[in-house]
């Protein structure tokens, strides 16, 4: 049987292993946004997001947002502390900034913002 002094002692050294040990990195979700999409759906595959800006917010860095073919006539707002989530779309992107556009072409590669 364990003393205390002992029990103790194994304690602390689980501790610093622990402290130590490498934090196990989370895996980068995917959302997907398209314009018959719902807010309200968790942004996946086969419920996606209505609107942009709905998965901007809910994106972390490292994460992915597929914006899927269609018309979206929304502000977009990316806050410094969200700088990192990936847009992506698989056919022909138009960006436009007040009225005037400022990327047009294939999104067949990532847009990070």
């Amino acid at each position: 049987m364990f003393t205390g002094a002992i029990l103790m002692r194994y304690v602390c050294i689980l501790m610093v292993l622990m402290w130590f040990a490498p934090a196990v990195p989370r895996a980068a979700t995917e959302y997907r946004v398209a314009e018959s999409g719902d807010n309200s759906a968790p942004g996946n595959k086969v419920e996606p997001f209505h609107a942009i800006q709905r998965a901007v917010n809910q994106a972390q860095p490292e994460d992915k947002i597929w914006v899927l073919v269609g018309r979206y006539a929304e502000y977009v707002y990316i806050a410094e502390r969200r700088a990192g989530p990936t847009l992506a779309q698989a056919g022909d992107l138009h960006l436009q900034s007040n009225g005037r556009r400022c990327h047009q072409g294939s999104a067949q590669k990532r847009i990070r913002i």
